[in-house]
């Protein structure tokens, strides 16, 4: 020990000789700029906080020509190896680099252990002078994921700063400690939660220099809790700290919000949801007046209204408030990722429930590759939001990229069955994306595993069962297996009918599809009997003017038309007033319309060729 405080000390000795060197050669900024990098962390400091318009408003350098000084400075102790400059990649500007200085911990050591035997005046301007420097990029919110890099490279100077700074001055603890509240706040919600418990831990300490009553250490007192303390423990100390915030800033400051949204988040964690739900509602409008529906408090709110309500059994309601969400964030926010997964999760069903396909793939994609990098694959929030992007990829008719997710959904459940897995489910999921890409072999084999699997506790008529065997009929038609085909959909047509009578839906959509695979195969006799059956039974459950109806009729025309029982002219004629009636019913661009109007124009067509 002895052996290294010797070295200690002639390193010091060493690097004092060499300020004096540069000092004598009129670089007497040099020395100053070691003092204020003792202040900081041996870590890469971002050469764009040495603001010269800071440095020159403090007594330490001279203002003529500083910028010049302070360039020619940087460059000899560079030169000499007092300092090294590294670029550091991801910066605040995106993709680019930042250029930092780094200097040698010994090095450091040495100009802390003056400044801490320098001068009251001395070191107060030096401890200062840091502190402004780091607030130089204020500008820059540490809750948007965008500024993330350039508050990690702040986050080991701040933690040096508060934990070193001088007690005597009162108004530079201030500074620090609120700058370490903002180093917080982006390690929340950058999610390291550990790191963020430790500096609240620093913070608290140190809060203590400062009055009871002064607004930091209330917002001190708060994230120390957030980080720390258990439910009855923190809400107590909500209410303490929101007491004197309420008497010292007023309801109104963003200080005070935060407290009265997690008292709501207390309230709702306590069981007592309608409470929480109006304190979350004032909030939200409080909120939106002084911030702003953009700023990313007001979204956290919401997100947890929104939450709060479907929780509440309002599903309606809260979808509508997600939807609000996304409409903000689709217009006036970059990257939503400061919020909560689950809250982002529910936002993106909200966007698929609106028919906003792409922006939901979007979101799920996010979601999923945040989780992938923190090696969550084998969760079930995982496994769900997979599933979702699969089924959202089908809505967009994209089956090559829903099977291709799908399939790595599977790959990731483990053997056996897993908490949160149906893997019957999973079977027929697996199923109907293979027969959509066209893989109609792979499909059956799917499809049996599940009937298979199925059939050992359940009844051959159980509704699950008659299910997969529709699907299974489907891809035996797509494989050209229509004998097959045809036995497993009549004879689930036949338990329905049985079961259900022929109005149930899911009678009339398994008899609806034998009568498609009959008029496909050219047996028209067969298929104009089942879509008669299908034509009653919807006539009288859905009316003769339901969209559905009128498919139905659309079909049987045409099975009519050519197996010769009616003329084309009676068809066309049947079609046009179809035509009129689902144009009533059906959007502009309905495939119901489409193929109306093709099948029209291909008789009207066919009419006028010679010999037709």
């Amino acid at each position: 020990m002895r052996i290294e405080r010797l070295h200690r000390r002639l390193v010091g000795r060493t690097w004092e000789l060499t300020l004096d060197l540069l000092d004598a050669q009129g670089l007497a900024e040099a020395r100053t700029i070691m003092r204020l990098m003792s202040c900081f962390a041996p870590a890469p400091f971002p050469i764009d906080l040495l603001d010269v318009d800071i440095l020159s408003s403090t007594a330490l350098f001279p203002p003529m020509q500083l910028a010049d000084r302070l360039d020619r400075a940087l460059e000899a102790l560079v030169s000499l190896s007092l300092l090294d400059v590294t670029e550091v990649l991801n910066s605040y500007n995106g993709d680019d680099e930042a250029a930092c200085l780094v200097a040698h911990p010994l090095v450091l050591e040495a100009n802390a252990h003056w400044l801490r035997d320098a001068e009251t005046r001395e070191r107060v301007a030096i401890w200062r002078a840091a502190v402004q420097l780091l607030e130089a990029r204020d500008d820059l919110i540490p809750e948007l994921p965008r500024h993330r890099s350039w508050w990690r490279l702040l986050v080991p100077h701040v933690q040096t700063v508060v934990s070193r700074v001088p007690a005597d001055d009162a108004e530079v603890l201030a500074q620090a400690l609120q700058l370490g509240l903002s180093v917080f706040t982006h390690l929340w919600f950058d999610e390291k939660v550990d790191e963020a418990s430790d500096l609240a831990t620093l913070l608290k300490e140190r809060s203590t220099e400062l009055n009871s009553d002064h607004p930091v250490r209330l917002s001190i007192r708060h994230r120390h809790a957030l980080a720390h303390l258990d439910r009855e423990e923190a809400a107590a100390e909500y209410s303490d700290v929101l007491a004197a915030q309420l008497r010292e800033l007023g309801r109104d400051h963003p200080e005070t919000l935060i407290t009265r949204h997690d008292m709501a988040t207390v309230m709702e964690e306590k069981g007592a949801l309608a409470e929480a739900e109006a304190e979350y509602r004032a909030v939200l409008e409080d909120r939106r007046r002084v911030l702003g529906p953009s700023s990313p408090y007001t979204l956290v709110t919401h997100s947890a209204l929104a939450e709060l309500i479907r929780k509440r059994g309002h599903t309606e309601q809260a979808n509508r408030e997600y939807g609000n969400i996304a409409h903000v964030i689709a217009n006036e926010v970059d990257d939503p990722s400061f919020l909560p997964l689950h809250n982002r999760h529910q936002l993106a069903h909200a966007l698929d429930d609106q028919g906003r396909f792409e922006e939901a793939e979007r979101d799920y994609r996010a979601i999923l590759k945040e989780l992938e990098e923190d090696g969550a694959t084998n969760t079930i929030l995982y496994r769900g939001l997979k599933k979702c992007l699969s089924e959202n990829l089908s809505k967009q008719n994209k089956h090559a990229d829903a099977l291709r997710e799908y399939e790595e959904l599977i790959s990731v459940i483990p053997p056996g069955e897993p908490e949160g897995v149906d893997l019957l489910d999973m079977y027929h999921r697996h199923g109907d994306l293979l027969r959509y890409a066209g893989e109609y072999e792979r499909a059956v084999v799917e499809i049996k595993k599940g009937l298979n699997l199925r059939v050992v506790n359940a009844d051959e008529n159980d509704s699950v069962v008659l299910q997969e065997r529709h699907c299974l009929s489907h891809a035996l038609e797509s494989l050209g297996q229509y004998e097959e085909a045809e036995a497993e959909l009549s004879s689930v047509v036949a338990a329905y009918s049985a079961l259900l009578g022929d109005e149930a839906e899911k009678t009339r959509e398994a008899m609806y599809c034998l009568g498609l695979l009959m008029q496909s195969i050219g047996r028209w006799s067969e298929a104009d009997r089942l879509y008669e059956v299908v034509l009653a039974a919807e006539s009288a459950a859905l009316g003769a003017d339901h969209s559905d109806t009128l498919v139905t009729m659309f079909k049987l025309t045409q099975v009519r038309l050519s197996s010769g029982a009616i003329t084309a002219e009676v068809a066309i004629e049947t079609f046009r007033k179809l035509l009129s009636l689902q144009t009533s019913l059906c959007e502009s661009g309905s495939k119901r319309i489409a193929e109306l109007r093709d099948e029209i124009f291909r008789l009207r067509s066919k009419k006028r060729r010679p010999n037709a």
